[in-house]
């Protein structure tokens, strides 16, 4: 028997879901035959929970598809190693992360684009690699060829003159020369990964019968969020499954630049042996729920379906708005609105999200000053930021470079110390680096032996800290240490302390946990049998070139422990739609911004060009606007049904670029507020 659930987001179908697991659980079903797949790691977490409460924690196999296929490869290497092509089919394979593979491909990315393969479109060296890497992973996904990528790009542009032709052929070269290059070295890549599950070890029947006899039960959820290579998998694993539950969002599909496909996945649905639909919201107030209504009605285009015009006051009750002139007043506003909710209303920091069409730099210290200032914490999540451009990231590499007597430059310095030091203010750390650095030892001095007027400048507060942080890196200078293991002791020892930037400090502890990770996995792909002081210098300094090149810690996905924690969640609108994370209040900011409604271009791939069923498409300015719109309602239905209680509209009427702005999602909410016509 098999179920399929859809509703929109908040209407209970995982509750439902965590439920029939502890039944079966409870009815004597082995954990071991219960598979519960899901997106990513973290909309698992319920059903771990939920096992754990059962009695069955780690036995459940809670899994993404990309654990459950790597793990199965590794297994099952040898039915598929010598079929699949790779050179050495007796030898075990390396599982490429996404930094490791980016690092691969860097190399002869290099010399692609300094040949002018890439002359043709304006892009960063970065997005060449992240872009080629999108587009192996689509050819993944359909099963078709890297070349048929690249047909379908260029046909998408019809007749239109446009110069991404070349571009499309030299990422296809790439491509094929990073794809030949896995192979030759048994190195498996995401994308390497999917095809050779997809197209050698699911139709092996051997593994697909030991497959099926290890899982019984099914559960899959937030299946629009899955790529159709994983709905085919599924689709084949159903009829063999004594129970399964099928999860589907409607309005979802916001991980579509990952290959997300809706249509896919309800198609599944067919598949299943009954249907329950979820309509109920167990999350809103009832103004939420009369403004969800109301904004399907408006924005779904389905007005034969759509429920009917509900009650224009208790709809417009459900939100408020505030109207800035400049875009800086917008933020104080939202700040200020954080700490009223705070303060008087007694509403917990992490009950509140502020949410942003996107969440640059400039942004994200705006709100997270004002707020830290004012005592809130906050915890900020991008997934497509590198972290080489976290301060609190950019702090430790620079400790780590002067450990080994790297020439680092003074404001690198002095930005790492105003980041080490509790209470430093910028001038200061800059005084602090110039008059520490002895810039021909290529050492940082200690604080006594500063001259006596520089001390007084910089305060005698820092000496304490400074020369303890001073001391440990002359200790653990040692160019054989492994740099995961430095940037740990580090952070333990020292930065973590009482007195430093880091204690207590959220987001700068979670990119300390990342930074560290990301140098032990690169340490451990392309060192691991490295051993000495020249091995590891070489490794070290591998790792910052390619981290200053944005290539390196690049994608992370927040442990739950920072997700629970009593904070304010910023983060762009899609990143918190797909952490599928309830608040009881949101603020949306710079609702005027056509952000929320443009897609971010992508010269040399295309997330709907290269969908499984639009194999012919020719991409037209109509096809873009209807996108457009379907996204637009997508995060606007998906926001308001993942608020318990009010949204808090932030309006700019001028940009940051100081442009006046009037984008469609200020639109909706207008003709919302506007009077009803009289009869």
């Amino acid at each position: 028997m098999s179920t399929f659930l859809e509703g929109p987001a908040g209407t209970g179908k995982t509750t439902a879901a965590t439920a029939q697991l502890r039944d079966w659980l409870a009815n004597g079903i082995a954990p071991e035959a219960i598979l519960v797949l899901t997106p990513q790691r973290l909309t698992g977490r319920p059903y771990r929970e939920a096992a754990r409460s059962a009695g069955a924690s780690g036995a459940v196999g809670v899994l993404t598809f990309a654990a459950l296929a790597s793990a199965d490869l590794i297994t099952y290497w040898p039915l598929v190693a010598a079929s699949a092509g790779f050179a050495n089919p007796d030898s075990e394979p390396t599982l490429l992360t996404i930094e490791t593979a980016q690092y691969h491909m860097a190399a002869l990315a290099r010399v692609a684009i300094a040949r002018g393969d890439f002359a043709s479109v304006s892009i960063a060296d970065g997005r060449v690699i992240s872009q080629t890497f999108d587009n192996l992973n689509r050819a993944a996904i359909l099963s078709v060829s890297v070349d048929e990528v690249a047909a379908r790009l260029v046909r998408a542009w019809g007749e239109s003159p446009t110069g991404r032709p070349p571009a499309y052929h030299a990422s296809r070269d790439l491509a094929l020369r990073f794809r030949q290059h896995c192979l030759d070295n048994n190195l498996v890549d995401y994308s390497l990964l999917l095809d050779t599950w997809l197209r050698y070890l699911l139709p092996n029947a051997a593994y697909f019968e030991r497959l099926t006899e290890r899982f019984r039960y099914l559960i899959a959820d937030n299946v629009e969020e899955m790529n159709a290579g994983v709905h085919r998998f599924l689709a084949a694993l159903l009829p063999r499954m004594e129970d399964a539950l099928i999860l589907y969002d409607d309005a979802g599909g916001y991980r579509y630049f990952l290959g997300a496909e809706p249509e896919s996945a309800y198609r599944l649905r067919t598949l299943c042996s009954t249907t329950r639909t979820f309509t109920e919201s167990k999350a809103m107030s009832p103004a939420l729920a009369a403004l969800a209504g109301d904004l399907e009605r408006r924005l779904s285009g389905d007005f034969a379906s759509a429920p009917e015009a509900p009650d224009m006051e208790i709809v417009r009750g459900a939100f408020s708005y505030a109207i800035r002139g400049y875009y800086p007043e917008m933020l104080e506003w939202a700040t200020e609105q954080v700490i009223t909710l705070v303060r008087e209303q007694g509403a917990k920091p992490g009950e509140i999200a502020i949410v942003a069409p996107y969440l640059n730099d400039s942004l994200r210290f705006a709100l997270t000053y004002r707020l830290d200032a004012a005592g809130v914490r906050t915890f900020s999540y991008r997934p497509s930021r590198p972290l080489r451009t976290e301060p609190a990231a950019r702090a430790l590499l620079t400790f780590a470079r002067l450990a080994i007597g790297d020439l680092v430059q003074p404001h690198d310095l002095a930005d790492a110390l105003y980041v080490a030091l509790a209470e430093m203010d910028p001038l200061r750390a800059r005084l602090l680096a110039v008059a520490g650095m002895d810039r021909e030892a290529r050492r940082l001095r200690s604080f006594d032996d500063m001259r006596e007027e520089e001390r007084g400048r910089i305060s005698y507060r820092f000496r304490e800290p400074y020369n303890r942080l001073q001391s440990w890196l002359e200790q653990h200078a040692d160019p054989a240490q492994p740099l995961d293991h430095f940037l740990q002791e580090l952070f333990g020892d020292v930065l973590s302390a009482a007195g430093f930037g880091f204690y207590q400090a959220l987001d700068a502890g979670r990119v300390a946990a990342q930074i560290i990770d990301s140098a032990r996995a690169f340490r451990l792909a392309l060192y691991a049998d490295a051993s000495g002081a020249d091995a590891m210098l070489q490794a070290r300094r591998d790792y910052f070139a390619l981290t200053e090149q944005g290539l390196l810690a690049t994608v992370y996905t927040p442990p739950w422990q920072d997700e629970e924690a009593d904070a304010v969640f910023i983060a762009p609108a899609f990143t918190f739609l797909m952490r599928n994370r309830f608040v009881k209040y949101q603020i949306w900011l710079d609702i005027g911004s056509a952000a929320w409604y443009e897609r971010i271009e992508q010269p040399l791939t295309h997330p709907y060009v290269l969908r499984a069923e639009n194999a012919n498409l020719t991409w037209t300015d109509t096809l873009e606007t209807e996108e457009a719109e379907r996204r637009l309602y997508s995060i606007i239905s998906g926001l308001v049904r993942r608020c318990r209680e009010h949204i808090y509209l932030g309006i700019a009427d001028l940009n940051e670029e100081g442009f006046l702005q009037n984008g469609p999602m200020l639109s909706v909410f207008q003709n919302i507020l506007m009077p009803e016509p009289e009869e």
